[in-house]
């Protein structure tokens, strides 16, 4: 009998591990990014992809300026889950515009709103904080906000809102 009920607790505890691995593994800290995949985002003069990059482990972003019917494209971020800090790092590279290199940190207030702290470097704010948010007003539509720092606070400085259209 109390063999029976070893190898029953055996077989029930390896049950409850292994679906804590299931649920650990499943888990995916960019999951609030799947709002922006999908479609091209876009305003009066600049059209921006979001996609996910190899086994859901990355968002890879591209910023385009739009002249007429042409596209160039002019930045490019990669977000990933980054296991020694425990955040949602960015890295971005970009041409024509006021930095060469972003270093974001990435945050979600809640799953409507994103938020980015970031360094840029390669500009006249080379080393100085910045932030930015993106507020999802519905499935096709998010407010980009920027704000400056004014002393030890931010400022909202300006918005753009994008809007989804079909690829």
């Amino acid at each position: 009998m109390k063999f029976l009920f070893l190898v029953t607790l055996l077989i029930f505890s390896t049950n409850l591990k292994a679906q804590d691995t299931q649920s650990d593994s499943s888990s995916n800290p960019l999951q609030n990014f799947e709002f922006l995949v999908g479609g091209t985002w876009e305003t009066n003069n600049t059209q921006q992809t979001f996609e996910w990059g190899i086994g859901e482990k990355s968002i890879v972003s591209k910023l385009y300026f739009t002249n007429n019917d042409s596209l160039k494209l002019v930045g490019e971020i990669t977000w990933f889950w980054h296991p020694g800090l425990k955040a949602i790092k960015g890295y971005g590279t970009s041409i024509e515009m006021e930095m060469d290199f972003f270093d974001y940190t990435t945050s979600f207030e809640t799953p409507t709103k994103m938020v980015n702290t970031f360094i840029g470097y390669g500009g006249h704010v080379d080393g100085v904080q910045q932030l930015e948010t993106l507020e999802f007003i519905d499935n096709d539509k998010y407010l980009w906000t920027y704000y400056e720092k004014k002393g030890l606070e931010f400022n909202a400085s300006y918005s753009i809102t994008f809007r989804r259209i079909s690829e």
